[in-house]
């Protein structure tokens, strides 16, 4: 279990924060506890938490991104 004792946090499976382009995600388990999908991911927080399966944010101009085939799953 992932503890966060103060508000405000991000937490992502796959985070992407980028001016480049041509990148692919593809074929991830993000969730569970095991790359078998077995178990829960859990995370305790005291206050307000962000949780993304994917964040992405890329420039207006990138392009070739390619996200597919990923499972996100059992979150608590």
């Amino acid at each position: 279990m992932r503890t966060y004792s103060a508000g405000g946090h991000y937490h992502a499976g796959v985070w992407i924060d980028t001016k480049t382009s041509a990148f692919n995600i593809t074929g991830n388990r993000i969730g569970s506890n095991s790359s078998e999908g077995t178990g829960m991911y859990s995370i305790n927080a005291s206050s307000f938490l962000y949780i993304y399966g994917v964040f992405i944010r890329v420039d207006t101009t990138a392009n070739s991104a390619s996200i597919q085939g990923n499972t996100i799953e059992k979150f608590r």
